[in-house]
């Protein structure tokens, strides 16, 4: 009896975990279309890219910063500030 019961049990888990995998992917995927896909259609609708990732224009000026001047050793670069 003992040994029926937990085959039961087990088959039980097996069959729940793999409902809980099904139920989580149609969650996320609910979640996704209903919360993050709204936004960025009305982001790139509105503002384009925001980040600016693009950096300018070809040929314009670049996010590059000057190097600071100063001693560059070893030393320097084993600390953080």
């Amino acid at each position: 009896m003992r040994r029926l019961l937990l085959t039961l049990w087990r088959g039980w888990k097996r069959a729940l975990h793999g409902l809980n995998g099904a139920i989580s992917a149609v969650l996320m995927t609910v979640v996704y279309w209903t919360a993050v896909a709204p936004v960025a259609l009305v982001m790139r609708a509105t503002q384009g890219d925001i980040m600016d990732r693009a950096l300018g224009t070809r040929g314009g000026p670049t996010a590059w910063l000057p190097p600071r001047s100063g001693r560059q050793d070893v030393r320097r670069s084993q600390r953080p500030y």
